[in-house]
């Protein structure tokens, strides 16, 4: 790259080369963007003719990166086609891009799911809730630096009984000790009078708890056709009962489940399952506590993007039925819920019983796409559009063909998309897929899976393990890289506050292979570089 094109995109009055302003960014610690800001005030970026990215931006003299600001990737690509380093690996350069920044963020803000020991004897008390697999669990918790201080840890009940609830309670303290925020799973099922439910509460607020699960239970069916439901209705029920009592011992958020693929109690109607979503989340608000939403994982980031952005916009309708004064955060957060590194023929298994389709699993969607050689041509991605969903029909809405949409995001120093480039590719299509009247129309439900097992499906707690058993240790581990890729393109290009969408994993793969995930999330080492910038 020459000092004019170095020039080009800083517009300062002098030049001066490009290893001298990478130094001077290296030694300073900052962004690109926050170097080439505070260095001269311009948030835009302009190309010189000696620019590699000029050719893309036709006649245009203004960067066909990110409107309005600096672009990283420009940058970057300026770095790439001149050959200049100064010191800065690929893995380092790519970490301070948009994406690799929203990642880290997820990294920081994630959170993840634990049992009570499964072996303990039904009813044991919080003193003797202790078996050596929650002990391991405990362990790689409070050793670990891979979780933030006050990181939310989902704590669930999969057994049937009401004598469990000593085991979370046992488990939620034991974590609020070590620093944690527990997040207790409370299965509706599990109640026969509200006399139960009370005293369970004031257990879990006692431990430390602030936020709850609330789940209608694996069981939930079974016990209302016997008669031993206490709360008719599941956890809506609940919530009308009971919502206001939470808030006053002190609980300040509800947790809820989302479904991106439907619920399987509502033979996976996506309109059914947002109205029940919705009306759960209202009796939450309505109460004075704020509303997180906990979704099952889901295998398909282009299905996710959309169920996303429908019911974070019907959510925040609903929020201007229940204004907070004069704070301008918003009362719902999302964490999306995701499979941490699993062995593939486990995760497959474990997709099949929980009823989430894996047709994006294997292969993956970014691996069918980008392939060994982590880059795509646009034939490549036409190829994969069936497999992805995306529209191939020459006579589309303009907005939703590939071609414009390969060549506004396809690397301009070799015209290829890398995985990133492919997470910002689908989030664009999403975001004009989902304002398609049509498209949403035809999108609420898949005729396909009429046929479903209801209400007897396997909910994810039921997988979640602190360790994984040799057998399946050489199996290959499979982890949740376009869905995370996926979340933080979306991040990005809605410019969403940290925090607001939130990663919840599962470890299905055992434990410590989901914290060594959340560290290299968090000092921008994952998922591991597939390619040269």
């Amino acid at each position: 790259m020459s000092p004019g094109c170095f020039g080009g995109h800083l517009r300062v009055g002098r030049r001066f080369s490009a290893l001298s302003g990478l130094g001077l960014i290296a030694m300073l610690g900052l962004s690109l963007r926050d170097a080439v800001t505070a260095v001269t005030g311009v948030t835009r970026c302009r190309l010189s003719a000696a620019c590699p990215a000029k050719r893309v931006a036709s006649k245009r003299s203004v960067c066909p990166f990110p409107v309005g600001r600096v672009s990283d990737r420009c940058f970057a690509t300026s770095l790439q086609a001149s050959g200049v380093r100064s010191g800065l690996e690929g893995r380092e350069v790519q970490s301070r891009t948009p994406l690799g920044r929203r990642l880290r963020e997820l990294g920081e803000t994630l959170a993840v799911e634990i049992t009570p020991d499964p072996t303990q004897s039904t009813g044991s008390t919080s003193s003797s809730s202790s078996g050596s697999a929650l002990q391991r669990a405990h362990s790689q918790l409070a050793a670990s630096c891979r979780l933030q201080p006050g990181s939310p840890v989902f704590v669930n009940m999969v057994q049937t009984s009401h004598g469990h609830f000593q085991d979370v309670v046992a488990t939620s303290s034991a974590l609020h000790a070590e620093g944690f925020a527990p997040v207790p799973h409370v299965p509706v099922s599990r109640f026969s009078s509200a006399a139960e439910f009370e005293g369970v509460l004031a257990q879990l607020r006692e431990a430390g708890a602030r936020e709850l699960l609330l789940i209608g239970g694996n069981d939930l069916a079974a016990r209302g056709q016997a008669g031993a439901l206490w709360y008719q209705g599941g956890a809506a029920g609940l919530l009308e009962a009971e919502a206001p009592a939470m808030r006053q011992i002190g609980f300040e958020r509800v947790a809820i489940a989302g479904h991106p693929d439907g619920l399987a109690g509502l033979n996976w109607d996506e309109e059914a399952s947002a109205k029940t979503l919705l009306r759960k989340a209202r009796l939450v608000l309505a109460a004075g506590l704020d509303v997180v939403v906990a979704t099952q994982f889901c295998f398909d980031p282009r299905r996710l993007l959309l169920w996303l952005r429908k019911t974070r916009a019907a959510m925040k309708e609903l929020q201007e039925d229940f204004p907070d004064g004069p704070s301008k955060r918003s009362r719902v957060i999302f964490r999306i819920g995701m499979p941490g590194p699993t062995p593939l023929k486990k995760l497959l298994r474990i997709a099949k019983l929980c009823e989430v389709p894996s047709r994006c699993l294997q292969p993956s969607a970014f691996d069918l796409v980008v392939g060994s050689a982590g880059r795509a041509t646009l034939a490549d991605l036409e190829r994969a559009a069936g497999h992805l969903g995306l529209a191939t029909s020459p006579d589309c809405h303009p907005d939703l063909r590939l071609r414009e949409l390969f060549a506004r995001h396809a690397s301009p120093a070799d015209e290829h998309l890398g995985r990133h480039e492919l997470a910002l590719l689908l989030a664009e299509y999403a975001e004009a897929e989902s304002k398609l009247a049509d498209v949403r129309a035809s999108s609420t439900s898949d005729p396909s899976r009429a046929s479903s097992l209801g209400p007897s499906v396997s909910g994810p707690s039921a997988f979640v393990t602190s360790a994984t058993s040799d057998g399946e240790a050489v199996d290959r581990l499979v982890s949740p890289e376009d869905i995370l890729l996926s979340l933080a393109a979306h991040c990005e290009q809605e410019g969403i506050p940290s925090g607001e969408i939130t990663a919840l994993i599962f470890p299905f793969g055992g434990l410590p292979h989901s914290l060594e995930m959340a560290g290299g999330l968090r000092n921008g080492s994952w998922p591991p570089q597939r390619s040269k910038l």
